[in-house]
């Protein structure tokens, strides 16, 4: 895999992240998958992460 092009790998019951500020993707997957789709976009836009460009 090229880590330039795939920055999160979800793999069955695992997520993981090459690091960084990437981690938060793998973090709001994560939190997606317990939670739902609102809650996570709830909380990028507390955190003011949806105003970063992926």
């Amino acid at each position: 895999m090229d880590d330039s092009k795939i920055s999160v790998i979800h793999d069955r019951n695992f997520i993981s992240s090459n690091g960084g500020l990437v981690s938060y993707v793998g973090s709001f997957d994560l939190l997606e998958k317990l939670t739902s789709k609102e809650h996570r976009k709830f909380v990028e836009t507390s955190i003011l992460f949806d105003r970063l460009k992926r």
